[in-house]
């Protein structure tokens, strides 16, 4: 095709790189000035050694130096001076058999020691939930570590600190209707001990309760929904209580136009549930308790049914009247206003 070789070209790409050289006057080649502080030489001429931070508190306090040297010579109670505990902040146990890493998924729950969650309730509420969890993936059963880290490494525990922290765990459980049970201990680090936890579900015929159904209707605007929140809502022992603008039924309403106008457009069910003491469950606790805490923990249930009172929403009262099966009916009757107080004693 080519009346010549094209290997005897000069490509781009076999192009030979030229080579430039730099030439530097002897006048601009200048040694670097000496940045460091003057400081004035030995007599002797002997080579000059900084001194270490030890070595300039020992000039200055020698009695001082002298305790701190006879302080790093005792080691502690696990084979570590405090000259090492200066620069090492965790100490571990290579005897010991550690466990494969905490992972957020499943039954298994890692836990160092629970004693300073007692005077939290915030906290204690945290691990109430975190139990919850771990027993729904375990299928109504989990397994606690205690004394372990998150990581697998069984640090233990003394005996004093394991057994209130077996304590606080049982506890947590007997909230949830479970029972936590001591499979063994396990060995940790500088002869301490952990502990294996198992916690299961008790079955479900203890649990049983009694429901009834209670149908709330009446007119517009006769209170229905805030009466409702009242009695299902509540905290650390006492219900909800309006503040006479309708702020406590918003705990019942479902949509944002019933937030608008105030009035109830759809059906709303709220559980109100006593233990087998007669005390109300939805008032326990630093926190509201969701309906399935409701249910688990108690022995009789009230199933509230709120239904609008506006003409509008006939057919969605009518509904819910009929199709949920109500056992009762609670009437709410709207308050004569003051004109119709005043044409009525007129």
């Amino acid at each position: 095709m080519f009346d010549f070789d094209v290997s005897d070209l000069d490509l781009g790409a076999r192009r030979v790189q030229p080579a430039w050289a730099v030439q530097v006057a002897e006048e601009d080649i200048r040694p670097q000035k000496c940045r460091h502080k003057y400081r004035p030489r030995d007599p002797t001429n002997a080579p000059h050694e900084p001194r270490q931070p030890e070595q300039r508190n020992a000039a200055q306090n020698p009695r001082k130096a002298e305790s701190a040297a006879q302080q790093s010579k005792q080691p502690n109670r696990i084979g570590v001076t405090p000259a090492q505990a200066k620069y090492r902040k965790e100490y571990r146990d290579s005897s010991v058999e550690c466990l494969s890493t905490e992972i957020e998924l499943g039954s298994v729950e890692y836990k160092y020691q629970l004693t300073t969650c007692i005077s939290n309730p915030n906290r204690l509420h945290q691990l109430v939930t975190q139990m919850k969890y771990r027993l729904s993936e375990g299928g109504s059963e989990c397994f606690y570590y205690i004394g372990v880290e998150d990581d697998g490494y069984p640090r233990g525990l003394d005996a004093t600190e394991l057994a209130a922290s077996i304590k606080i765990i049982q506890d947590m459980a007997a909230s949830l209707q479970a029972t936590a049970r001591l499979v063994e201990y396990v060995r940790g680090g500088f002869g301490r001990t952990a502990a294996l936890l198992h916690i299961k579900e008790n079955a479900e015929e203890d649990m049983t309760a009694t429901d009834l159904r209670i149908a709330v209707a009446g007119s517009m605007d006769s209170g229905k929904s805030t009466l409702v929140a009242v009695l299902t809502h509540g905290t650390d022992g006492r219900p909800l209580l309006d503040n006479g603008r309708g702020s406590a039924r918003m705990a019942v309403f479902r949509h944002k136009h019933e937030i608008e106008s105030g009035r109830t457009s759809s059906i709303s069910q709220q559980v109100l549930g006593y233990d087998d003491d007669g005390r109300v469950v939805n008032y326990v606790g630093v926190a509201a308790p969701t309906p399935a805490d409701i249910i688990a923990s108690s022995s009789l249930l009230l199933n509230f049914i709120d239904m609008g009172g506006h003409e509008k929403y006939l057919k969605t009262t009518l509904y819910g009247m009929t199709c949920t099966l109500p056992g009762g009916y609670l009437r709410r009757k709207q308050p004569l206003s003051a004109q119709q107080i005043v044409s009525h004693c007129k």
